[in-house]
C-alpha cells in the first residue's frame, strides 16, 4: 500500500449555498471557499473574494497579486472598490477564520495563529510574487507578519488605519479601553453586535443601508460574532499578553521591509488615530502617506481610497506589459524647466555675507512692528544668525529628517528658523497662519512634526488644541508660561548658545543635505479644499525657487517686497533682499497703498508680489498716498 503526504490543500469550490448572500457592489463569481489545513492540523473553510477568474476572462493579464486582509469586525466585502479596471492585479481579500462567511471552528487564534493561518492558505492557492499586501485595522499587523515571513514574494505594502505596536507606557486609545473591559467586551461584542454596529456607525455621512447589511450579514447570531470578541481578547497592551512577543516581532520587523509602501488614512478615528499613524511614519520613513480628511475608521467606505491604489500602483509597478522594477525617478517640478544648476539652498546667504560690497546691506526689512519700529537684517548677520540657529538646534537634538512645524511671523526670525532647518537638512513644515484654526490643524497634525516652533500665540493654540511635537518658542519665555505651555526652550536661547560654540572654534557639525532628501513640506492656500501638503526635495524646493527668481528678475540690485506669507522666504534663497510691509502679513487683503509705498521706497525697484485679495485694498486707500508714495 503507498501513502502519499497530505499539503494541505484542498480542491477549490465557489460556493452556491444560501447561507453567503449576494452583496452589493461584488460581482457573484468573485466569491469562492477554500479548504485548508490552519495551524492546528485541522482542514478549515476559507472564504475569498478571488478576481483572478474575471481577469482572465478579459484577456487581462495581472500584474501581481493584491493579498488583502480585514480586521475588526469587518471582512473581504471592506476591498471590494479595488475590483476596478485600472486596477490590472489579482485581488484575493480574505475573510478570516471565525469572521465572515469562513468557517467558526470554536478555536481561540492568536495573532501568530492568524498569520500562521493565513500562509498556510497563501500556499494552498500557490500564490507568488509579486505580491502587494493591503491590510486594515488588525489586518494590518497580520499582512505585515505575512509579508515578514514571505519577503521573498513581497513587493510593497498598502496599510490602512492600523497600528503595528502600542507601548506598554501608553494607555490605549478610550474606545479600547472600554472595548476591552472585561465587565464590557462579551456584552458589546458577542452577546450583541453594539461592537459591530457602533464601528458601521463611525462613518459620516451614514453608509447606505444595503452596506451596513451587507456588514451585517455575516454576524447574524452570537456564535457567529465569537470571533469578534476574541479578536478584541488578543489585543496585546500588557507585557504579559500571549500576543506580546509576536507584536514585537512585527514591529521591529517592518523596519527592515524595504518595499513601496502607501499609508492611507481616516484621522477621524477615535480607535487608530494620528499617534498609530506616526508610529508607522517613524519605522517605515519612505513611505507615501495619504489622508483623507473627512473620513473615519472604515476609510475604504468614507473615501476614494481605491482610485489612488490605482494610481499608487501603476506609478510603482507599472503593468504586467510594462513593468516598473524600480522606483519612479523624480519629476522636475516643471517638465519645462531647464535643470536647476547644483546650488544648496541657503548658500547665496553665505556668499553675500563674505562680500564686502553686500554684507552690511539688508538682507531683510521688517517695516511697522508691534511698537510701530521695524528691523533692519544685513548679509552679515543674517549669515551669521542661521549658523548659530543651525548649531543651537544640533545641540538641542533637532537632526537631519526631523520635521519641524515653523507657525513663526514671516520676516527675520522665520527667515533665521527655515533657512537653519534646511542648513542642518531638517524638514521645514510651512503652513499659513491664514488657514484658520482647523485648517492649521489638519495641516500641523496631518504633517507629523517632531518639533514645534512658534510664537506664544501659537504655542498656546498647539498646547490647547494637541498638536504633536516638543516644543520651542522664538523669544525666551518666562518661566511660568514655560511651563504652561510645555515649551523646553526658546530659538534666543538657542542661537546664544550655538554663538558660543561657534565662538569658541567649534565647527557646524552637520553637512549639506542630499539634493534628493526632504526639505520642506509647504501647504496650499486651502483656498479649493482642505489645504494639502507638498513634500518638495532640496532640489525640487531650488528649482523652484530659481524659476521664480528668473521671473521676477530678483537679484542682490533688486529686491522683493512680500506681501503674501510664503513669498517673504523667496529672497533670501535668491541673494536678494526681501521687505515684509506694514501689515499683518497672514491678513493679504489688509495690505493698504500706504503701506506698500513705503515698503517699495525701501529698496528702489523691487519686484512686488501680494495676494490678489490686497489690490482692492490698495485701490481703495490710494486716496491716503501723499506725492512720495504716488
Amino acid at each position: 500500500m503507498s501513502t502519499t503526504r497530505s499539503t494541505g490543500r484542498r480542491r477549490a469550490s465557489t460556493h452556491t449555498g444560501s447561507d453567503i448572500p449576494e452583496m452589493p457592489g461584488v460581482d457573484p463569481r468573485l466569491s469562492r471557499t477554500l479548504e485548508v489545513r490552519d495551524h492546528s492540523g485541522q482542514t478549515r473553510r476559507w472564504h475569498l473574494l478571488d478576481s483572478g477568474p474575471l481577469l482572465a476572462e478579459r484577456g487581462i493579464t495581472p500584474r501581481g497579486t493584491l493579498l488583502a486582509v480585514h480586521g475588526n469586525p469587518t471582512y473581504s466585502f471592506l476591498f471590494r472598490s479595488l475590483v476596478r479596471s485600472d486596477i490590472p492585479w489579482r485581488l484575493i481579500a480574505v475573510d478570516q477564520l471565525e469572521m465572515g462567511w469562513s468557517e467558526r471552528t470554536g478555536m481561540k487564534r492568536r495573532y501568530q495563529d492568524r498569520i500562521t493561518d493565513l500562509s498556510l492558505l497563501t500556499d494552498a492557492l500557490s500564490l507568488r510574487g509579486p505580491v502587494v499586501t493591503v491590510g486594515h485595522d488588525w489586518g494590518g499587523l497580520i499582512s505585515t507578519g505575512w509579508a515578514l515571513d514571505n519577503r521573498h514574494d513581497l513587493v510593497g505594502m498598502i496599510l490602512t488605519n492600523t497600528g503595528v505596536h502600542q507601548k506598554l507606557e501608553e494607555s490605549l486609545p478610550k474606545a479600547l479601553q472600554l472595548a476591552t473591559a472585561p465587565w464590557f467586551r462579551t456584552p458589546s461584542t458577542s452577546i450583541t453586535d453594539t461592537f459591530l454596529r457602533t464601528t458601521l456607525a463611525l462613518s459620516k455621512p451614514a453608509l447606505p443601508k444595503e452596506v451596513q447589511e451587507a456588514y451585517l450579514a455575516p454576524y447574524r447570531s452570537r456564535a457567529r460574532r465569537a470571533g469578534i470578541d476574541q479578536f478584541v481578547a488578543d489585543i496585546p497592551a500588557a507585557a504579559e499578553h500571549p500576543s506580546r512577543p509576536t507584536l514585537e516581532r512585527v514591529a521591529e520587523g517592518i523596519r527592515e521591509l524595504d518595499v513601496p509602501t502607501l499609508l492611507a488614512w481616516g484621522p477621524r478615528d477615535i480607535t487608530f488615530n494620528d499617534r498609530f499613524l506616526r508610529d508607522l511614519i517613524e519605522r517605515v520613513p519612505h513611505a507615501d502617506v495619504h489622508r483623507f480628511e473627512k473620513a473615519s475608521h472604515l476609510v475604504w467606505e468614507d473615501a476614494d481610497v481605491a482610485g489612488m491604489v490605482a494610481e499608487w500602483l501603476h506609478a510603482n509597478f507599472g503593468t504586467a506589459e510594462e513593468p516598473r522594477i524600480q522606483a519612479p525617478a523624480r519629476r522636475s517640478v516643471s517638465s519645462y524647466a531647464e535643470p536647476a544648476p547644483e546650488r544648496h539652498i541657503g548658500a547665496p546667504i553665505a556668499e553675500l555675507a563674505a562680500d564686502p560690497m553686500h554684507a552690511h546691506r539688508a538682507a531683510v526689512v521688517e517695516l511697522g512692528g508691534d511698537e510701530g519700529g521695524g528691523r533692519e537684517i544685513s548679509w552679515s548677520l543674517l549669515n551669521r544668525r542661521i549658523d548659530d540657529i543651525a548649531a543651537g538646534l544640533l545641540s538641542h537634538g533637532v537632526r537631519p529628517g526631523d520635521r519641524v512645524s515653523l507657525l513663526i511671523t514671516p520676516g527675520a526670525d522665520l527667515t533665521g528658523v527655515l533657512y537653519a532647518c534646511f542648513r542642518i537638512g531638517a524638514v521645514a513644515v510651512v503652513a499659513d497662519a491664514g488657514l484658520g484654526t482647523a485648517g492649521l490643524t489638519r495641516a500641523v497634525i496631518g504633517s507629523h512634526p517632531d518639533w514645534f516652533i512658534g510664537i506664544k500665540k501659537a504655542l498656546v493654540g498647539a498646547r490647547a488644541l494637541g498638536w504633536p511635537g516638543r516644543r520651542l518658542s522664538v523669544e525666551q519665555l518666562p518661566t511660568v508660561d514655560r511651563v504652561a505651555l510645555g515649551v523646553e526652550t526658546s530659538i534666543a536661547e538657542l542661537a546664544r548658545s550655538g554663538a558660543v560654540m561657534r565662538d569658541l572654534g567649534a565647527p557646524l557639525d552637520a553637512p549639506w543635505p542630499d539634493p534628493e532628501a526632504d526639505a520642506a513640506i509647504l501647504f496650499t492656500s486651502g483656498s479649493t479644499g482642505p489645504a494639502k501638503g507638498a513634500v518638495l526635495t532640496h532640489r525640487q524646493l531650488g528649482a523652484m525657487f530659481s524659476a521664480v527668481g528668473e521671473t521676477l528678475e530678483l537679484a542682490p540690485e533688486r529686491g522683493l517686497v512680500a506681501g503674501f506669507a510664503t513669498f517673504a522666504l523667496l529672497g533670501p534663497a535668491l541673494g536678494a533682499p526681501t521687505v515684509v510691509p506694514d501689515m499683518d502679513i497672514t491678513r493679504p487683503g489688509e495690505l493698504t497703498a500706504p503701506a506698500l509705498a513705503t515698503a517699495i521706497a525701501a529698496l528702489g525697484s523691487p519686484a512686488v508680489f501680494t495676494a490678489p485679495a490686497a489690490l482692492r485694498n490698495i485701490l481703495d486707500t490710494a486716496d491716503q498716498l501723499d506725492d512720495a508714495g504716488r
